[in-house]
This record gives structure tokens, C-alpha cells and sequence, in this order.
């Protein structure tokens, strides 16, 4: 298959991807998204979870996304937190 094909179907496959690609790096990189870029939303809950030594602390000291989640509070930051799939 000619490259240039497989790049069409790949980003027809994904389209979705591309349109979701801002909530997918607020989840992923919290501590790093600049909360102005922040749907209004989540702005807020984005700005208290950047000001958070503790948290901060968590996610540098946790290996993975889904540790760090898990170690928020139940009802803190409900919509940075990822949304798990059925």
C-alpha cells in the first residue's frame, strides 16, 4: 500500500483522535496545560489541581496516568479526570 494512501485511511480512522486531542492532553499532561487553553469547564478544577504541591507530588511520584487518578479524591476534579471506558 502506497504510503500516502495509508496516511489517508489511518486519518480517516481517527478522526475522532484529532477532535479530542485538547481533552487528551488536559488528562495527560495536567500540570502542564496551560489553563487558559482550558475549556470553562475545566478551568477551574485545572487551576486547583496545578496549584496543589500534593498533588504535583503525586503525579511526578506515580508510574502511571491511571495511579495518579486513582490517588485524586473520589470527588475532586471530576472533569480533569479521565472518563473510563464501558
Amino acid at each position: 500500500m502506497h504510503q500516502s494512501t495509508l496516511w489517508n485511511e489511518f486519518s480517516s480512522r481517527f478522526t475522532d483522535v484529532r477532535f479530542h486531542s485538547q481533552e487528551f492532553k488536559i488528562v495527560s499532561t495536567p500540570f502542564d496545560f496551560p489553563y487558559d487553553d482550558a475549556p470553562s469547564d475545566v478551568k477551574l478544577e485545572l487551576i486547583e489541581l496545578q496549584a496543589s504541591d500534593v498533588l504535583l507530588s503525586k503525579f511526578t511520584s506515580c508510574t502511571t496516568l491511571i495511579d495518579f487518578y486513582r490517588s485524586c479524591h473520589i470527588l475532586s476534579f471530576q472533569r480533569c479526570k479521565p472518563v473510563p471506558s464501558v
